[in-house]
């Protein structure tokens, strides 16, 4: 019969194997992820300088994200991970929620627009037929919930 202090040290005889075996797969496994990862991912660099967007969490519902910003870049801490300023509070976050932040200047405005909506009044005759073209779908789609 074996005492308790040799069992112990049998048992932990026993168990060393499985644990090389388990950390070895531990470490495949971390490495092919890795390789994964870094080979799929974009790296973006930004210079300090850059305006940027984030993407962040909606205040109303934490589930639903958009682009926020600009924001100032205020340094960096390794190749993909930079730190801002966000409503008061510093923030560090990694490169893949970040996009760069381009001024539009009025010439890119007015050509988006068009010739005829590059002023003010323009501007509103887009929005009041966006606003109609809507009510009419939602017409449309009503009638159709009403047939079936």
């Amino acid at each position: 019969m074996k005492s308790c202090k040799e069992y112990i040290i049998s048992l932990q005889k026993w168990l060393d194997k499985p644990l090389q075996i388990a950390r070895q797969e531990l470490q495949k496994a971390q490495t092919k992820k890795n390789y994964f990862y870094d080979h799929m991912m974009r790296r973006k660099k930004f210079c300090m300088v850059n305006k940027v967007l984030i993407l962040l969490s909606n205040e109303s519902n934490k589930f639903l994200t958009q682009w926020m910003g600009p924001f100032d870049i205020l340094g960096t801490l390794s190749d993909n991970d930079y730190y801002f300023n966000v409503k008061g509070m510093e923030k560090t976050l990694n490169g893949n929620l970040l996009k760069e932040y381009i001024m539009r200047n009025a010439d890119s405005v007015k050509a988006m627009l068009g010739d005829g909506c590059g002023s003010v009044t323009g501007l509103a005759v887009m929005r009041r037929t966006r606003q109609v073209a809507i009510k009419s779908y939602h017409k449309l789609l009503a009638g159709a919930a009403r047939r079936q």
